[in-house]
């Protein structure tokens, strides 16, 4: 498909051919489809455009789902670490996009994100500030921007308290961009206790502890608890905190499960329609990334 037909389909398109097309780029290999993630571009600048004209039906579609849309082939560049999920980066990269190009941006973040329910527009809106910070999309007020749209500042992510102080220490920013992130954080209410409980059940290096400790004194005014001794035994409030956040864990991770089988059982043919359909062999080629797979009747 040329390019001339992603405009067409993202600035013109109905949501449902929108919402087809971007499914099949997304899901494209770049080791053999050149570079899909320029494809997704083009197609979500259109649309983009199509939002300004007073159509955000299909940025609208696009960000409500994210979750059926496979990204895992692209935007490899990005995805490196296990922290890194590539539909997060759509969504943060498509809500900055949309901001900076807004005159009124909190309305418009609104709009764009308006078929979402109210609970999963939070979690989304977490999860995307944490992406923004980690991967440094945006600047301080773009950060702010997602937490006066509804992000909580102190949210769990992946279970884990106080996880947003965690990101701006950890991610390798300036010391000043660091603590600019972390003092946006904390005047929102972020909890330095419940990032210091994340830091060392996820075995932070000192360096880090020791650099949130040291912003906890200049932002908050006020030294963090001394360290205990090495020897020290685990407290039992300490264990109930981990046990809490492993069981939050496992409850997002069900719901987003169900989720997902819901989206999936929507969308597939009735029972009596897939055992109609021929059923194709297919042969996977062993001779490394960027063969074909075959395919025969």
């Amino acid at each position: 498909m040329r390019d001339s037909k992603y405009k067409k389909f993202g600035k013109d398109g109905t949501t449902d051919q929108f919402l087809e097309t971007l499914e099949k780029v997304a899901a494209r290999n770049s080791y053999w489809d050149g570079k899909p993630e320029d494809k997704v571009n083009i197609l979500m600048d259109a649309a983009l455009e199509a939002f300004f004209e007073g159509h955000p039906e299909n940025i609208q579609t696009a960000l409500q789902n994210f979750k059926t849309i496979t990204f895992s082939k692209i935007y490899r560049d990005i995805s490196c670490s296990y922290r890194d999920d590539p539909a997060f980066y759509f969504i943060t990269s498509t809500l900055y996009k949309l901001a900076e190009k807004s005159d009124d941006k909190l309305a418009d973040i609104t709009l764009a994100l308006a078929k979402i329910p109210a609970e999963d527009r939070e979690r989304l809106l977490n999860k995307a500030l944490n992406t923004a910070i980690y991967k440094g999309i945006g600047e301080k007020s773009f950060f702010s921007l997602l937490l006066q749209s509804g992000a909580d500042a102190n949210a769990r992510i992946d279970g884990q308290p106080g996880a947003l102080l965690v990101t701006a220490v950890c991610s390798g920013h300036p010391t000043y961009v660091a603590k600019s992130i972390v003092k946006l954080l904390h005047d929102n209410g972020a909890s330095f206790d419940d990032a210091f409980t994340t830091m060392d059940h996820q075995n932070r290096t000192a360096n880090n502890i020791k650099s949130l400790k040291i912003f906890q004194e200049q932002i908050a005014g006020k030294p963090a608890a001394a360290e205990a001794p090495p020897s020290s035994p685990v407290t039992e409030e300490a264990l109930l905190k981990v046990l809490e956040a492993m069981q939050q864990t496992q409850e997002e991770m069900r719901r987003e499960i169900a989720e997902l089988r819901q989206e999936l059982t929507e969308r597939l043919p009735p029972p009596a329609e897939l055992a109609s359909q021929p059923q194709k062999k297919t042969y996977a080629s062993l001779n490394g990334p960027g063969k074909m797979i075959k395919t025969s009747p």
